[in-house]
């Protein structure tokens, strides 16, 4: 598994709370050929219903999301 996190040293405290889920898009090929790709956001704690609401809302993912801190 390739983890590419782009948070810069002082986001990975702030936004500490990832929403991870499926990029339909970007599965299947490339580096995740034959397996799903995902995406992460990085958000503040206070901030997780607001960002979970924008991710779900989005059109290139298929799995529940969920919560990782």
């Amino acid at each position: 598994m390739i983890i590419q996190d782009e948070r810069r040293p002082e986001e990975k405290i702030s936004h500490s709370f990832l929403i991870i889920g499926t990029d339909t898009f970007l599965s299947g090929w490339g580096e995740a050929e034959g397996s799903k790709s995902y995406a992460a956001w990085g958000c503040e704690p206070k901030e997780r219903e607001k960002v979970l609401a924008w991710v779900n809302g989005r059109s290139a993912k298929d799995d529940a999301l969920k919560f990782v801190s």
